[in-house]
């Protein structure tokens, strides 16, 4: 506690030396009469008032922090104060900066704040503070206090006042700390006799639900020390390790424990009394059988009689462990089926590829880690991505869309691969996930799309075959009736370069059958064993002379070239339109190559060709360095009459005519082109595994030679001319319309008939079924089929066996001389 004195030289004070403040509080008894000390306070206030005849004193407390000011006491007595607040912090900081009593006078070095005290009509002021040894201290502020006679004994009686003020408001903080103690005594004792009283119903109650929380547990509790003692064990751990209670209470944790776990057992229950663990332990636990059993141990150290020790709590998990070995084994039995898929497997949400199987890394060329970071819909083909991100968006969404659909797939090397998506909306740790399963497709489109062009080639085939047999009967009447009047008219007579002509055209025409023959069928008409280094080198010297100068032709043939069955005609035409076209787009100047090769193809070559079986084949390569081809271009390049060529250049027929040739001998023709970078065509032949069969074969030699002969065709025009042709070779001819005609004939007249020229294709009965009845009739019986088809096109003539063929359109010296032949040589 701080005093502050003021100290004055003046002789005359304000009180006489008999009234003392000391002697007057005696004399009042107000330093020890038993009194609140609040009261005490107050009193002293009011004496003060009343001595320096003040218009009001205050009894302030500030906090040493913030100065923030709290009023005591004042006197007189009121609840309002006169004097702003503002004020009073001005003067208390005054007085707490220079720690002393302060008047009037020393706030005239602030002349604002000088000002601001007349305005509130301050005439005269005392400010004392003391107390500074708490958190806060007190000041007593006297304002407008009487100081005209006795200035100097006021600040005496102020200093000693403040002193007496410190110890009484100490007194009075101090009483109320001691009432406020005695109420919390009173309370406290209250409250421990209340917890005395509530604790021991508490306890029993405690001690009757610690029971049954023990024994109505639904885990097994055991109660046991660090080396192993059993103090106390609930009825479910007695029955979960088959003993009872005073068993179990006289064993050792020990023996409920298989050798191999008991280490393990050991180090748990160590950390549970460090406390370095608070998971639990899963184990094996022994029952009294000798049966082992997996169990789930959770520990915490407890006291119990004043020991310490570990309550274990003991759950039989071997349903748990049985379902996740199961689990385990199912998890490695689905990886080993998804990894060891054929099919590719993934797994989509938004565009991120949470698994994919080792296939689908395969199928797209990314490693997992790759995918993980590229994105699905990166890999579909852009024409296909929006369409396709879209789908999956919805389905991701919970809308029905097609769980089935093919689309094109980007592989890493820039590869583009046809696949075959199913996929369908599964849940996966709570959120909507796309499974989905891919099948590389690429393949079955490639053949499928050779198949289609296959099949339309063949129904081109079919009608372009049709036509030739059509148009041959028809040139049959053109050209023969061409040659009978040429051969009986002078080449002096006027009409003689006119017929000429038709017969030339005729001719023409029948050539441009041929070739549609040769598409639809090939025409093997003279089928041997070929060298194809042969056959190549014979029409080197016709494409030397359709080359210009600026034109290069190089060859590289295979020394030792492996033999092919066919017609060399037909062969050399194939390969011979394949170098014309070449030719045509070098444009003047450029390269042709021809190459043999044999090769043996396996199954992946197989696959590149689509057509073709393995085996061992002569390959024969022709390419150029020409204008090229464009995508549209080769898809029709085999179609009859498609031609880049000008009219008048040519018909059009020259690769199909190649593609007929090449098929019917078997083989098989693939053609790679681009714009501006030339065209390579290559063809398979199949080697020769045995000797060709030829279609024309001898018959039993008659005994006689005749010159009648019976011809059978349904086209008036072909019976007419053929029978002018024979009758001007010498032979007598009898004609009939269909089959059925011809076999009443023959029935009646076989004997005289020496030759049967029959139609292969008539209504009513064809010339097979023809042919049977009349080797019925007379079984060695000589047969010439006539056709507008080749016996290629037809595959029933060359079943027929011991048969002659005459093809349409026939010319008469042709036709004559064929006959002879067939009579000589089987008299």
């Amino acid at each position: 506690m701080s005093v502050f004195k003021k100290t004055s030289n003046e002789k005359n004070s304000f009180f006489s030396k008999e009234s003392s403040f000391i002697e007057w509080a005696s004399k009042k008894e107000m330093l020890f009469q038993e009194t609140d000390p609040w009261q005490r306070t107050q009193q002293f206030l009011v004496e003060i008032h009343k001595r320096v005849l003040a218009e009001e004193v205050l009894l302030l407390q500030i906090t040493k922090s913030d100065l923030n000011i709290k009023i005591i006491q004042t006197a007189p007595d009121k609840n309002q104060i006169s004097v702003d607040k503002k004020i009073l912090v001005e003067m208390v900081k005054l007085a707490n900066e220079k720690k002393d009593i302060l008047l009037l006078d020393d706030f005239k070095s602030d002349p604002d704040f000088f000002k601001l005290l007349n305005i509130n009509n301050i005439s005269n002021l005392l400010v004392a503070p003391f107390n500074f040894d708490n958190d806060y201290y007190d000041v007593l502020v006297i304002l407008n206090l009487s100081m005209s006679r006795y200035p100097g004994k006021i600040l005496d009686f102020v200093t000693a006042i403040s002193s007496v003020l410190a110890l009484s408001l100490q007194n009075a903080r101090l009483f109320n700390e001691l009432k406020n103690k005695t109420a919390l005594l009173k309370e406290w004792s209250a409250e421990v006799e209340r917890r005395i009283q509530d604790g021991t119903k508490r306890l029993l109650e405690q001690e009757f639900q610690f029971h049954a929380l023990f024994e109505g547990a639904n885990d097994g509790i055991v109660v046991h020390d660090k080396d192993g003692a059993i103090f106390e064990a609930n009825h479910v751990a007695c029955q979960m390790l088959g003993y009872n209670r005073k068993q179990l209470v006289d064993m050792k944790w020990t023996q409920i424990v298989p050798k191999e776990a008991l280490d393990n057992q050991q180090l748990f229950f160590e950390n549970v009394l460090k406390k370095t663990t608070d998971r639990p332990l899963d184990t094996k636990l022994l029952k009294a059988n000798g049966n082992s059993f997996f169990a789930e141990i959770s520990s915490r150290r407890v006291w119990f009689h004043g020991e310490e020790t570990i309550q274990s709590f003991i759950r039989n998990i071997s349903l748990r462990k049985q379902l996740e070995i199961s689990l385990k084994e199912s998890k490695n039995k689905y990886r080993i089926l998804v990894e060891s898929s054929l099919v590719s497997v993934f797994n989509l949400r938004g565009d991120t590829i949470l698994f994919a199987n080792s296939q689908f890394e395969s199928l797209t060329g990314f490693s997992k880690e790759e995918l993980f970071d590229v994105g699905f819909y990166s890999l579909v083909h852009p024409e296909d991505r929006i369409w396709v991100t879209e789908r999956e968006r919805r389905r991701e969404n919970g809308e029905e869309v097609p769980e089935h659909y093919e689309i094109r797939l980007m592989r890493k090397n820039g590869q583009l691969l046809w696949c075959e998506i199913r996929s369908r909306r599964v849940i996966l740790k709570g959120q909507p996930t796309i499974l989905g399963n891919i099948i590389d497709i690429t393949e079955r489109k490639t053949m499928a799309r050779e198949l289609l062009e296959t099949k339309k080639m063949e129904s081109i085939s079919t009608l372009a075959g049709g036509i030739a047999h059509d148009f041959n009967n028809l040139l049959g009447g053109i050209l023969g009736y061409a040659s009978l009047l040429l051969s009986d008219m002078p080449e002096s007579h006027p009409y003689y370069a006119d017929i000429e002509t038709i017969s030339r055209t005729a001719k023409r025409a029948a050539e441009l059958t041929s070739r549609l023959l040769a598409f639809a069928r090939g025409g093997k008409y003279q089928v041997r064993r070929l060298n194809i280094n042969n056959i190549i080198s014979q029409i080197l010297p016709i494409l030397k002379e359709n080359m210009d100068q600026t034109m290069i032709l190089d060859t590289n043939f295979h020394s030792d070239i492996w033999l092919v069955s066919g017609d060399a005609i037909q062969i050399q035409q194939a390969i011979l339109n394949i170098c014309i076209n070449g030719i045509d787009s070098l444009r003047g100047h450029g390269k042709i190559s021809i190459e043999t090769h044999c090769v043996s193809l396996d199954s992946i070559s197989v696959k590149e060709t689509a057509v073709l079986e393995k085996g061992d084949y002569v390959q024969v390569i022709i390419s150029d360095n020409g204008q090229g081809m464009d995508d549209r271009t080769k898809n029709r390049v085999f179609e009859p009459f498609f031609t880049t060529k000008t009219a008048g250049d040519g018909a059009g027929l020259g690769m199909a005519m190649v593609y007929g040739v090449i098929k019917n001998h078997g083989g098989g023709i693939n053609i790679k082109s681009e714009i501006q970078l030339g065209t390579t065509v290559t063809l398979y032949l199949p080697r020769i595994v045995q000797e060709p069969k030829t279609a024309i074969t001898s018959v039993q030699k008659k005994t006689k030679l005749g010159n009648r002969i019976l011809l059978v065709d349904d086209e008036l025009v072909i019976r007419e001319v053929g029978q002018r042709m024979l009758e001007r070779g010498g032979f007598s001819v009898i004609t009939a319309e269909n089959g059925i005609e011809a076999l009443k004939i023959f029935e009646k007249e076989h004997d005289n008939i020496d030759l049967v020229l029959l139609d292969w294709m008539m209504p009513f009965m064809g010339g097979k079924e023809c042919s049977r009845r009349l080797k019925e009739i007379l079984p060695s019986v000589l047969i010439c089929f006539l056709s507008g088809y080749s016996p290629e096109d037809k595959p029933e003539l060359l079943q027929m066996g011991n048969q002659f063929f005459i093809q349409k359109p026939f010319q008469t010296e042709i036709l004559i001389k064929t006959i002879q032949k067939i009579l000589q040589n089987n008299r």
